[in-house]
């Protein structure tokens, strides 16, 4: 007996999954880029954004 699959959209998850690993990129560095030109301007802007990459990281761990 051969298992043979008849419907498969493997190929098109794959592509799905690339675009949306390349918009992700494309918006975290938008977000980045306007975030640096917003806050350079004051000293107290500079503060936070040092910041920031650590509150985003902690903002990926679930909670229990």
């Amino acid at each position: 007996m051969k298992l043979v699959p008849i419907y498969d959209r493997s190929e098109l998850i794959h592509k799905t999954i690339g675009t949306v690993k390349e918009t992700i990129i494309e918006v975290l560095i938008t977000v980045v880029l306007i975030i640096l030109v917003l806050s350079l301007g004051t000293p107290p802007a500079r503060h936070s954004y040092r910041h920031m990459p650590v509150a985003v990281l902690l903002a990926f761990i679930p909670s229990a």
